[in-house]
């Protein structure tokens, strides 16, 4: 069924939620993060000043070593900034020394939110000159990719639901990452699907709310997601990250579960100024 293109001369005012015309199946499934209970915060220390040190025992057998002196690396998210002049944030994030920033890309119409348009992942990339992330949350998923591997995009997030079954295309510059949702590895049918994305991708995204829903709380459900995907041999290889209603509260408990980077929307400068009375 074909569906109209994200409207790339699009302003940002014009991106109001609405009802999506998207066939079910290649929308994102909606999960009711409200069904699960919080995993309870654990107090314990923390070190550096934008990582936490991932332990040796957390650390599973069927993950890459990593080198030197690894961290649980913050990424800020784009997105929770949404209101605020581009410029002025981008700037706020370089004088902060951020090297990694994750943007996501939203049309209404997999996901209730919007974002930028796409255009603006231009100025984002000419301003931002560190390793910038685009976790694409639309429909045409892979020519959305295309576009922004030509704009210089360092890794593009897809969502293999939004694929509908479509092969990933070669990229010229960009890594592929592929997000993980909190239903997606319940049953043998939509894990076979992420699954078979996998091998392409050298991080795994997985969502700890409802993708394009602002405002919810960590979801624990997400750590069974994680030990489930490890059990299957997903995780081989691969970059470990956790993105959705991350606080200082969840850094601990995903430290010790062996995650290797958060992303953090609103949460940002809290964590960053409790990191940083830790030095």
């Amino acid at each position: 069924m074909p569906v109209n293109p994200m409207p790339v001369n699009a302003q940002p005012s014009q991106f109001q939620p609405r009802v999506s015309s998207m066939p079910v199946a290649h929308r994102i499934p909606a999960v009711a993060t409200s069904d699960f209970c919080e995993k309870p915060a654990d107090g314990g220390e923390l070190a550096g000043a934008i990582g936490v040190r991932i332990t040796d025992e957390a650390r599973r057998d069927d993950e890459p070593e990593p080198e030197g002196d690894a961290k649980l690396e913050i990424w800020p998210s784009l997105y929770a900034r949404i209101a605020d002049p581009l410029g002025e944030v981008l700037a706020e994030y370089a004088a902060l020394g951020v090297s990694h920033l994750h943007l996501d890309l939203m049309d209404g119409h997999a996901v209730p939110a919007r974002s930028w348009p796409i255009t603006e992942v231009r100025q984002i990339r000419n301003q931002f000159a560190g390793f910038l992330e685009v976790h694409v949350m639309t429909h045409e998923s892979a020519r959305i990719a295309c576009q922004l591997d030509d704009m210089g995009v360092d890794r593009i997030i897809v969502h293999p639901h939004l694929l509908a079954h479509a092969s990933l295309p070669e990229l010229e510059h960009a890594r592929w990452g592929i997000a993980v949702q909190l239903t997606d590895l319940l049953d043998t049918e939509n894990l076979a699907i992420v699954a078979s994305y996998c091998e392409a991708a050298d991080k795994l995204l997985f969502m700890s709310v409802a993708p394009g829903v602002a405002g919810e709380r960590f979801c624990p459900a997400v750590y069974q997601q994680i030990e489930r995907a490890r059990q299957q041999g997903l995780c081989h290889g691969k970059e470990i990250c956790v993105d959705g209603g991350i606080g200082p509260a969840q850094l601990r408990s995903l430290e010790q579960d062996g995650v290797h980077c958060v992303v953090v929307g609103r949460q940002y400068p809290r964590v960053v100024a409790m990191l940083q009375g830790l030095e």
